[in-house]
């Protein structure tokens, strides 16, 4: 899942869009933290925004946007609907063209749902470059055009040759079609510090861009109606392949043939990722699916039940080692169940030791042993029994406290809970949660 951030930058629609989208129940998040409010989404929701937006793009009203979304249109009716709008569209006079090419971008979109995507992303290890930069805060689109032709007019100016095509750094959470934060950034030979002052008030310093380890990178030609597929497709390549944006974006654009008419210009858009490494241990268990719908807090929990495997010297990440990680997970919706039943920390911990022996050699990659194998199971089923279309750590409590098995009992008994009282204490604050108690 995307942080509502990251989901904004790759949808290409502003997080108070999105944010206002959640409060008309347009597009609800695909899971929002109980403690934090935190809002997440999934790359699968890209469709139904997309639709969203076709809609109001074509001049329907939010009313009319979610009786129509309501009614679980199929795809060929979908298109019916859109294609009725285009033709009237088309009707209007000259001042509508703008809106119908989007329209019609985002038409593309729907109607390639189901096909293979036609953009490939490679992963690249981006070397450290000398740059010489300005960043600033532009209002509009156009003054980030405007801004990009400023600073190349004073590298010329003062004789600085860039040795590869500048990029376009954005520094902003989420998308934003104002009050952009860009940095313009032109690679040059290592030079002396610069300080060139420019007309707008900012100024041309030189730097030295950190290395990026793995960044993912799509290179397509696109024109400004069609860039935000890129930006879709890319969305769908980090989620479906375990990988998550650690960074701000990029962006390296050039110009194709001249006597191009379409506007069309090649553009490589870079994210910073890492993978997700703390779902490794689950790989074996869930499906690719369910994997992406495991929550922010429940990967947490994971990786630290990981951690007190490996400081205990023991050979696999047990039911024990899970209880200690959603505890550690301090703000959590089992942590706080937990907490309120007075088990704490050090509780847990000493079930482990009581359950568990240390081993003499410890493995280099740990794996979840068969009874922490059965909870993640029992984790994604409570969460599919419930219609929740994620994975918290609320799942994978409930999951701890329906297994029968006698480690999961020797467990619950050792830090003075009885299963059936912390099942009831999880019900209870997930009915509080589901009315708004």
């Amino acid at each position: 899942m995307f942080k509502i951030g990251d989901f904004s930058k790759l949808s290409c629609v502003s997080v108070k869009t999105l944010r206002y989208y959640d409060e008309l129940g347009l597009l609800k998040p695909a899971h929002v933290d109980h403690f934090t409010g935190y809002r997440y989404y999934s790359a699968d929701q890209l469709p139904r925004l997309n639709r969203i937006l076709a809609l109001k793009d074509l001049g329907f009203s939010l009313e009319q946007t979610i009786r129509l979304l309501e009614g679980t249109l199929a795809p060929g009716q979908m298109r019916e609907f859109l294609l009725m709008k285009q033709a009237e569209l088309h009707r209007r006079v000259q001042d509508e063209q703008a809106r119908l090419v989007r329209v019609e971008a985002r038409l593309r979109l729907i109607e390639q749902e189901d096909t293979m995507p036609k953009y490939d992303v490679v992963l690249k290890r981006i070397e450290a470059k000398t740059v010489v930069s300005a960043r600033k805060v532009a209002p509009t689109f156009g003054e980030v055009h405007l801004f990009e032709r400023e600073v190349h007019s004073a590298l010329e100016q003062y004789g600085i040759t860039p040795i590869a095509a500048s990029l376009n750094i954005y520094h902003h959470m989420g998308f934003l079609d104002r009050d952009m934060e860009i940095e313009v950034a032109a690679p040059v030979d290592a030079a002396p510090s610069i300080d060139i002052p420019l007309p707008s008030g900012e100024r041309i310093t030189s730097q030295v861009l950190p290395a990026v380890q793995v960044m993912a990178c799509l290179t397509q030609p696109v024109t400004e109606d069609t860039i935000t597929e890129a930006y879709n497709a890319m969305g769908m390549w980090i989620q479906s392949n375990g990988y998550r944006i650690v960074g701000p974006s990029r962006e390296i654009c050039q110009p194709l043939d001249l006597g191009d008419k379409t506007g069309a210009f090649l553009i490589e858009i870079q994210f910073p990722v890492e993978l997700e490494n703390r779902l490794e241990t689950a790989k074996a268990v869930l499906a690719p699916h369910d994997l992406t719908r495991l929550t922010e807090r429940s990967r947490q929990a994971l990786q630290f039940a990981r951690d007190e495997t490996r400081a205990f010297r023991h050979p696999a990440i047990g039911i024990a080692h899970l209880l200690v990680g959603l505890v550690r997970e301090s703000n959590s919706f089992a942590a706080h169940d937990l907490r309120d039943l007075g088990v704490t920390l050090d509780q847990a911990r000493a079930a482990v030791t009581a359950l568990v022996a240390p081993d003499a050699v410890q493995p280099q990659e740990l794996t979840l042993d068969e009874g922490s194998r059965r909870i993640f199971v029992l984790a994604a089923e409570e969460a599919k029994q419930r219609s929740h279309n994620y994975i918290g750590t609320e799942h994978i409590l409930l999951a701890l406290t329906s297994d029968t098995d006698a480690i999961t009992t020797a467990l619950w008994q050792h830090v003075g809970v009885a299963q059936a009282r912390v099942q009831a204490q999880v019900e209870q604050m997930l009915r509080a949660q589901e009315t708004g108690a």
